[in-house]
């Protein structure tokens, strides 16, 4: 019984999807009927073009005659790729190519001229976008090997601890007993005078008492 009662509704439910998916949508019709608006006043606009000639969507360009339009973004996309494969600004390069993630819109401008470029067009942008790319990344290297040498560095008290222990280590190689070295002073004064104060025995055996100045304070 209760598939009995279902029957109706589902049935109603698909009558009802495939007259709505038959009808127009109300926002793409009124979108096309303003495309066809702004090419019909780019068309009659002539020479002193209208800036309704920039709105007409990149599918729709093949409506268009206005050939005062036409040639002058064809001329400024021409000016787009001279700067890079004439002037030879490789940063812009990389900015055209395909590679570089946030370029979509300088690559947009190429789209009046893209079945007018040569092969050779492609390479040399290609070309110079990659040899920038690269640039770039070697120069990001060099500064982080630069930032990382930076860091390696020693501090002031750094240095003058190195410099103690180069000047201990000299010390006791030329005791005559090694072994016998003492060190009087702290390694904080040592660190704060320059002066490394010392006890070890002579060649007779007896200590004695010496200091060595390491640096100056």
């Amino acid at each position: 019984m209760k598939r009995l009662l279902l029957a109706p509704l589902l049935l109603g439910l698909l009558i009802s999807n495939s007259v709505l998916a038959g009808r127009p949508n109300p926002k793409k019709e009124a979108e096309k009927l303003q495309q066809k608006e702004y090419i019909s006043a780019c068309n009659q606009s002539g020479k002193s073009f209208s800036s309704l000639c920039n709105k007409v969507t990149k599918s729709n360009r093949d409506k268009l005659t206005n050939e005062y339009f036409i040639n002058s973004k064809k001329m400024d996309a021409r000016r787009v790729l001279d700067r890079c494969i004439v002037q030879v600004d490789k940063e812009y390069c990389e900015k055209l190519s395909i590679d570089y993630w946030g370029g979509k819109m300088e690559r947009a401008k190429l789209d009046w001229i893209m079945d007018d470029m040569t092969e050779d067009d492609f390479k040399l942008l290609e070309y110079y976008a990659d040899l920038h790319s690269r640039e770039r990344r070697r120069s990001v290297e060099a500064w982080k090997k630069e930032q990382k040498d930076k860091k390696k560095e020693k501090s002031p008290l750094g240095k003058k601890i190195e410099a103690i222990t180069l000047c201990e280590n000299l010390i006791i190689r030329n005791l005559k007993d090694p072994n016998s070295f003492k060190r009087i002073t702290s390694r904080s004064m040592q660190v704060e005078t320059g002066l490394i104060e010392y006890t070890a025995t002579n060649s007779f055996g007896g200590r004695v008492r010496e200091s060595f100045r390491c640096f100056n304070p």
